[in-house]
């Protein structure tokens, strides 16, 4: 072998290991590329606008001069992102376009066809005939030409067999073709984008449902309410007329009655009476939902001190209560007063006989959810903790009527109270070992 000839050869193996050198940087370059579009599309999965946006500047920095991207919404195709890489010259001469032309390089035949059928347009080294042909215009043909377009592909962005939009990439006269390893990779890119598209797509959708049935319930609530609050207040007129009507008779002719006049007509007497409070007790948890919270740091410990002077008031005994370290919080002090005067009221009410109840009040700190947790224990008759989702639901109630009075409102009413507070509650008990009444706030 001669020195030009081996001159030649050793030329071409370095020209040929500096296009696998490069080959290799440019397999690199799309293997980041994809990882950023994975990372950008995790960034917001519900506004896919901004995305796409982020996507066509990475494509114009590294495969072509123009990226757009159209999406099917509404049954309609949206230009919702586009960008360009190209000197300031043709970046006026495309201004122009815009301007005159909107959809100024797509011939939209060739793009509905992309969609339509799922499958690729790629044309490259076009022509000025070509040109002409895909703008359809002499004008728009004439401006366009001065852009120098050499190729422009389309490939559909397709989920399994459903066509989401199109990506369009156009590279001007000093780029290069769409080789076989360009349609590969940018079919791969594609599949990705309309993966994350639809993902997109289905977190708005399914948002969109959340808030509509939130709103439904928040609705249905409200009616709801408002009906409580209309039978309630309506119930009062003729219940007064039956309490008042009883009292007279109870006064009046009392001693006219035998026995069982007497019995029956107390009985209708108290249960009126009882009528009257479950209405009052109904009243107040309609109009809790429209009682403004106001929110202040106070003192939980006087808080509660309060609710026991109101409690005892009320009482014929007094119970050993013992209280705690309380920690303070931020909240509605009127309304968490009435959460405190309920569970006291039931902690004193549903006591064993003839026993003294003993209560006690405390509060630990939850760091790691950032709350307090209040709780309330005393040693009465408990109940089934198998009845315990039972326990703070309207006219609930877990004993008798003939063993301990009641509406059934209270704890339900305290459950309100403390879900408006962003908190929750439960209860643990065991039958005759007492209960445990626990609440979150937060801290």
């Amino acid at each position: 072998m001669d020195a030009k000839t081996a001159e030649k050869k050793l030329r071409k193996l370095y020209q040929e290991e500096k296009e696998k050198r490069l080959r290799i940087e440019q397999i690199n370059r799309h293997l980041k590329l994809l990882e950023e579009v994975g990372d950008i599309f995790a960034e917001d999965q519900l506004n896919y606008h901004p995305s796409l946006a982020k996507v066509t500047k990475l494509l114009v920095k590294d495969i072509s001069h123009i990226c757009s991207f159209d999406i099917l919404e509404n049954d309609r195709l949206e230009r919702v992102a586009q960008e360009v890489n190209i000197s300031s010259e043709k970046k006026k001469v495309l201004q122009q376009i815009r301007k005159k032309y909107p959809d100024w390089f797509h011939n939209l035949d060739i793009l509905q066809t992309v969609i339509k059928e799922g499958r690729s347009f790629v044309k490259n080294r076009l022509t000025k005939e070509e040109i002409k042909e895909l703008t359809q215009d002499q004008k728009r043909f004439e401006l366009i030409d001065t852009l120098e377009v050499r190729s422009y592909f389309i490939l559909p962005l397709k989920v399994k067999n459903k066509v989401l939009g199109a990506i369009t990439l156009v590279v001007l006269k000093d780029g290069r073709d769409f080789i076989d390893y360009d349609v590969s990779f940018l079919s791969e890119l594609a599949s990705k984008v309309a993966l994350h598209l639809e993902n997109s797509l289905m977190n708005r959708e399914l948002e969109s449902r959340i808030k509509k049935r939130t709103k439904e319930l928040e609705s249905a609530n409200e009616e709801l309410e408002l009906f409580s609050y209309g039978v309630s207040h309506d119930l009062r007129t003729p219940l007064r007329a039956i309490g008042g009507y009883t009292s007279l008779l109870v006064e009046d002719y009392l001693d006219q009655l035998d026995e069982d006049g007497r019995t029956f007509l107390m009985t209708v007497y108290d249960e009126a009476q009882r009528m009257g409070e479950l209405i009052d007790d109904l009243l107040a948890f309609s109009r809790l939902s429209r009682t403004e919270k106001v929110g202040q740091f106070f003192s939980m410990k006087s808080l509660i001190q309060q609710s026991i002077d109101e409690v005892l008031a009320i009482t014929d005994m007094e119970p050993t209560i013992e209280i705690g370290d309380l920690a303070d919080v931020h909240g509605d002090p009127k309304l968490l007063r009435q959460v405190w005067v309920n569970l006291l009221s039931n902690a004193v009410k549903y006591r064993k006989t003839n026993h003294i109840p003993r209560i006690s009040i405390g509060s630990r700190e939850d760091d790691q959810k950032n709350q307090v947790v209040y709780f309330i224990k005393d040693d009465g008759v408990g109940f089934d903790m198998k009845y315990a989702d039972k326990l703070f639901g309207v006219f609930q109630r877990l004993h008798d009527d003939d063993e301990f009075e009641g509406t059934g409102i209270g704890l339900a009413l305290t459950r309100r109270i403390i879900n408006r507070h962003g908190g929750r509650i439960w209860a643990e008990s065991e039958l005759d070992k007492g209960s445990i009444f626990y609440f979150t706030l937060k801290n």
